[in-house]
């Protein structure tokens, strides 16, 4: 038996070694997008392993970058587990239900356990232009300046989580620059604190 950590949601479980990764996430309640039915053929079900062992088959080097190895994403449906392993799941690979459990999570770290409605909450879409050459500035500054003029507002004192901004290019480059960010209001204006809830193609 192995142990299998998987995050973020920081779920443990002791699960026979062999196990396909995508059963375990199962097991863990978690699931995420598979629309080849788990045959290796869409490439929708990276995640990151760590460790991360054994030569890559066929599909996995079909649909996985050589960076996205570097950093140790495998394909959940082709990956079987045979020591203990910690497992991260990106968010957007999440079905809708998986990811109505994070909405709720940002919200109430956000604005607490006494959240109303009735505050103003914007989501918005966004479609960037890539990284150039003549254009390299950072992915959240170009976020920010696309906000700015979807909102005709360039006075706004903007923040996000950590753990989104470190998500961000992977969610950028895999969506093709296409992505919505829901905004949620401070009690104090005119601050906004800026969330990434999903990002898909547009």
């Amino acid at each position: 038996m192995i142990e299998v950590t998987i995050n973020p949601s920081k779920k443990k479980l002791t699960i026979p070694a062999g196990t396909l990764l995508l059963d375990v996430l199962k097991e863990a309640g978690i699931m995420i997008t598979t629309p080849c039915g788990s045959k290796g053929n869409c490439g929708k079900c990276k995640v990151k392993v760590f460790p991360s062992y054994f030569e890559l088959n066929t599909s996995e080097k079909t649909w996985l970058s050589e960076e996205e190895i570097k950093k140790g994403s495998r394909l959940a449906c082709q990956y079987h587990l045979s020591q203990t392993t910690t497992v991260t799941v990106p968010s957007y690979i999440l079905m809708d239900g998986e990811r109505s459990v994070i909405r709720g999570k940002i919200k109430s770290h956000l604005l607490g356990n006494d959240f109303k409605p009735a505050q103003q909450i914007k989501k918005i879409y966004l479609q960037l232009d890539p990284p150039t050459l003549q254009n390299q500035c950072s992915d959240w500054t170009r976020i920010v300046k696309a906000l700015e003029i979807q909102l005709k507002d360039c006075h706004r004192s903007w923040k996000v989580p950590i753990e989104i901004l470190n998500r961000m290019p992977q969610l950028l480059r895999n969506n093709d620059f296409k992505i919505t960010i829901a905004l949620f209001h401070l009690k104090k204006p005119p601050s906004l604190k800026v969330v990434m809830v999903c990002a898909w193609h547009g």
